[in-house]
């Protein structure tokens, strides 16, 4: 069945209570139908692990990021993003199900974000305990998380858009 179907008529949950992914996309869906792009306070999680440098291996790395995102606009044509990456689909497999909101992956629903770059915050928890500051406490040495981290390539600074698993989003 397919999730165009599904659509509640009212998405409705407790701000900060994640809905489940496949109501999350519906209420997407929902919101760009209603009112078209829409902006809103979202949060989601990512497990950085497999971004850990070899000296950190074995450690689980979890951030946490909040932001005000915009869902369903295209930037590409605005002068200011003349030569920059808006955004293509960014994995092999993956389909648009509702251009540009909802994106279908091998491995589940994203959803197209675009962050107001100036509100993104982000915190970490290294193997469950709350970074500090950005820092954390391994073997008596005090470290900054993102050291533990590859470093973003220089090309990504330049993409104006996420695309975040449904499952890993909520909208606050």
């Amino acid at each position: 069945m397919s999730l165009l179907t599904q659509i509640p008529a009212i998405p409705t949950t407790h701000a900060g209570v994640p809905l489940p992914p496949e109501q999350l996309a519906a209420a997407i869906l929902y919101m760009a139908a209603l009112h078209g792009p829409t902006t809103v306070r979202a949060q989601w999680v990512t497990d950085k692990s497999k971004q850990t440098r070899a000296a950190h291996k074995g450690h689980k790395i979890v951030s946490t990021s909040t932001a005000i995102v915009t869902l369903g606009l295209e930037y590409k044509n605005k002068p200011e993003n003349i030569g920059k990456e808006t955004g293509p689909l960014r994995g092999k497999n993956d389909e648009w199900l509702l251009y540009p909101f909802i994106i279908v992956a091998q491995t589940g629903l994203k959803a197209r974000l675009y962050p107001v770059r100036e509100t993104i915050k982000t915190t970490f928890t290294v193997d469950g305990i709350p970074a500090v500051d950005g820092k954390t406490t391994i073997d008596g040495q005090e470290i900054k998380v993102r050291d533990m981290l590859y470093s973003r390539k220089n090309s990504d600074l330049d993409v104006l858009t996420i695309d975040v698993f449904v499952d890993n989003l909520t909208l606050l």
